[in-house]
This record gives structure tokens, C-alpha cells and sequence, in this order.
């Protein structure tokens, strides 16, 4: 309960503001905690209550939010759920659950784990710009992966439990048994006690050792040999890489036009409780202010007679 007391203590002292340069932790994230919890039968309103942001921000895999947000979630999830490890199990959960926008297709594409593994520096930027990952092959089925805390940015030991659970569920997207994810070296080890759970501008990192089940080969027939024609996995990977940037671009455009017409509705319904045209005016011009990528707003006049104009809001 101390810990708790920790995480929201820091975060309301701050203005948690979606959409700003602090604002670096994909609502894929957030969205897979809320996925989570829903799926075992729990009200998630307590996990969201007092937040700056809605549940439906929190669930859209475009959004981004601050790493304290994400950390409250988890703090809370932990509280209702009794589970230190919660957000292990989130990330664990993550290909079964699909909350995190086609990402896990992708994955899929790359067609075995050893490349997902691979490709996890890449793709881990998706989700969490506050670190970056290195992964270094030795045996088959084996690969060190190094988590390293952005010059700074914020990092939890939440934040260490999802990046696990990731890892772990990658084979699973090709139904095999989750790789066993070992701890070598955990940049929340030494710290005290009073903060054992917060690292904040630190270029710590984190060390794991994945292992997983090298799925078997298939034995094709002399007449499937014959017929089968290799996939070319590469430039396929590079078209729906490209598709998945469209989509998203598309995706967030029409989430800011949705943004903006629900404002001007807004603005429109407003007007029937005016009174004065200077009372339009305010409602016009503030109502304005308030669309999403609007910085000035001003109401301009024509005058027929003198042929000038002026700027009366």
C-alpha cells in the first residue's frame, strides 16, 4: 500500500496531459491492462478513476500517455487483482487478448520466433519510447535481451514485468509454450527501499535470458516439394509493415476528424443558449480553441462599405 502511495503521490503532482512531449507509452499498453482485467470479470473503473484521461483514450492503441499513467493502472490492477506480477501476465496474455492494434500479426508474418526475437529492438518502440532493447543469439532456442532506461525517462518494475511477459508470449503466437524469460540483472535491484519500484533518469538496464521451443520442421511429400513455392518472407514483412503505417496513419487521422466534428457539434448546440453576439463571439472562438491542432482562433469582419476588415473577437 506504501508503494501505491508512491506512484500516485508523484503522478498528481504533475499534469498528466495526453498527446505532449512527455507522453511515451503507447495505450497499447494500457489498453492490454484493461483487456486483461476485463477478461477475468472485473469492473476496470476503479483502475481509471481520477485520471485525466478516459477509458476510451486509455483503449485506443493510437493514444499515448505519460509513463505515470501506466504505472497507476498497474498499481491498481496489482491492488484489485492481489498479483505483484500483474503486468507479467498482461504481457503474457497479450497475443490471446489481441489489444494492441495488428502488432501481433506482424509478429506472426515473421514466421518463427527466433526472428521475432530478432526484430524485438524494432518493434518495442511501438509501445515504449522511455527504453531500448538489444538481443544477442547464442544456442538455438536462446537469446539475451538487454532493456536499457533512456537518458531521462521514467521506469517501473512494472514496466520490467510487461517487457517479460512480452517475451514470454512470442512463441505463442505460433501455439507454442511461452519461453521461460530468466532475470540476470534487474536495474531495481539495488535500489531502497523508499523507491524500489521508480528509476527515473538512469541509464540503467535490465538483462534476460529467453528460451523457447524450436518448433519442428515440416516433412513435406517429393509432390508438395514439387508444388511448394517459397515465401518470400521479407518483402512480404515490408508490405504489411507498410499497410500496418497506412492504416495507423488513418486511423489516428479520422480519430482527430471525429475530435473535431464532435467540437463543432458542440459549439453548434451552444449557440441556442446565447443571448448577445458578443456571447456567439465567445463560444465561436474558445469553442475553436478546444478542436485538437488548433492554436489561434479569431473572428474576422467584413465592412462592404469601407471595404476593411476587422478582427472584433
Amino acid at each position: 500500500m506504501a508503494q501505491s502511495k508512491i506512484y500516485e503521490s508523484r503522478t498528481q503532482s504533475t499534469t498528466l496531459l495526453p498527446g505532449t512531449e512527455r507522453s511515451k507509452i503507447s495505450c497499447r499498453v494500457t489498453n492490454s491492462t484493461l483487456k486483461y482485467v476485463e477478461s477475468l470479470g472485473y469492473d476496470v473503473t476503479t483502475l481509471i478513476d481520477g485520471l485525466s484521461v478516459s477509458k476510451e483514450y486509455l483503449a485506443n492503441p493510437l493514444n499515448w500517455v505519460p509513463a505515470e499513467v501506466r504505472d497507476i493502472l498497474a498499481e491498481r490492477a496489482v491492488r484489485l487483482l492481489g498479483d505483484q506480477k500483474v503486468m507479467y501476465r498482461v504481457g503474457l496474455a497479450t497475443p490471446k487478448l489481441s489489444p494492441i492494434n495488428g502488432v501481433e500479426h506482424m509478429v506472426r508474418f515473421l514466421g518463427n520466433p527466433r526472428l521475432a526475437y530478432k526484430y524485438v529492438p524494432k518493434y518495442a518502440s511501438l509501445f515504449d519510447k522511455t527504453t531500448h532493447f538489444e538481443t544477442k543469439f547464442s544456442d538455438k532456442g536462446k537469446v539475451i535481451v538487454t532493456l536499457t532506461l533512456i537518458e531521462g525517462c521514467r521506469m517501473s518494475k512494472h514496466a520490467c514485468y510487461y517487457a517479460q511477459g512480452i517475451l514470454a508470449a512470442i512463441p505463442t503466437v505460433w501455439n507454442l509454450p511461452p519461453a521461460e524469460v530468466s532475470e540476470i540483472q534487474c536495474m531495481f535491484d539495488n535500489i531502497g527501499s523508499a523507491g524500489n519500484d521508480i528509476v527515473e533518469d538512469i541509464g540503467k538496464n535490465c538483462t534476460y535470458e529467453v528460451r523457447w521451443e524450436i518448433p519442428r520442421k515440416k516433412n513435406f511429400s517429393l509432390p508438395e516439394k514439387i508444388s511448394h513455392k517459397p515465401i518470400r518472407s521479407y518483402d512480404a514483412l515490408k508490405k504489411l509493415e507498410e499497410n500496418f503505417r497506412q492504416l495507423d496513419e488513418k486511423n489516428a487521422e479520422l480519430t482527430s476528424r471525429n475530435a473535431q466534428l464532435s467540437k463543432v457539434r458542440e459549439m453548434a448546440l451552444g449557440i441556442d443558449n446565447v443571448k448577445t453576439v458578443e456571447q456567439v463571439l465567445d463560444l465561436v472562438v474558445e469553442g475553436a480553441m478546444g478542436i485538437p491542432g488548433v492554436r489561434l482562433a479569431m473572428i474576422c469582419q467584413l465592412d462592404d462599405k469601407s471595404e476593411t476588415i476587422t478582427i472584433p473577437y
